[in-house]
């Protein structure tokens, strides 16, 4: 994870070098004016600056939240919220439900957690270069939907790939795993061909005739 951000900041940083540079290149003179590329400069250098300040903030708080144990904590939660409802999650037949809740659980602090950088990105980055055409409701609105949608289809195919999972046994993802690499393999070691025999059995009676013919 640190190193995938390692990585993207310094292709940030080296596109942040060019976005500095006010000089118009040639071949964009003649598509645009002079104020069209210096407002376009300034609107990609503030994304430029906003994207660095939120991948950084977003990869420290969630090795954070790892190396705390945020995962097991929000685990014992899921088991809770579970308890609370009358099922047991030590039992085995709750196993799905629980991963539901779970993931229920983890998708709601990403999305509490994205939201001010959402509301920052609308309503001051956009807003202030004139993209911006939502007002605050409609922005919660498209929010609560988007919530709402991903809580209702997605949670129930969750535990269906769960029980697909559970159906496959303790060597699922070994036969998972042969499946995906198959057409690989395939690939670099193709199965020999052999010639159908009829073109074979053809050829030897073609040439015991031509061998008895006058």
């Amino acid at each position: 994870m640190l190193a995938v951000w390692a990585f993207e900041l310094w292709l940030d940083v080296r596109q942040r070098k060019k976005l500095l540079d006010k000089d118009m290149p040639d071949a964009l003179k003649k598509v645009m004016s002079g104020d069209e590329f210096e407002q376009a400069r300034l609107y990609s250098l503030d994304k430029n600056s906003y994207k660095m300040l939120e991948d950084a903030a977003i990869t420290f708080k969630s090795a954070l939240f790892y190396v705390m144990g945020g995962l097991p904590w929000m685990w014992g939660i899921s088991s809770l919220l579970l308890s609370l409802i009358g099922r047991d999650p030590k039992e085995k037949d709750n196993e799905i439900v629980l991963s539901m809740v779970f993931c229920t659980v983890y998708y709601t602090k990403e999305t509490l957690e994205s939201l001010p950088w959402e509301m920052y990105r609308e309503f001051v980055l956009e807003e202030r270069h004139g993209f911006n055409k939502q007002s605050l409701s409609l922005f919660l609105m498209d929010q609560i939907k988007t919530y709402l949608l991903m809580v209702i289809l997605g949670m129930p195919a969750l535990g269906g790939v769960i029980m697909v999972i559970q159906m496959g046994g303790p060597y699922f993802y070994l036969y998972a795993w042969t499946k995906l690499h198959r057409p690989p393999l395939q690939q670099v070691h193709p199965p020999p061909r052999q010639p159908p025999q009829n073109s074979n059995r053809g050829s030897c009676q073609a040439e015991q005739v031509s061998a008895h013919a006058p």
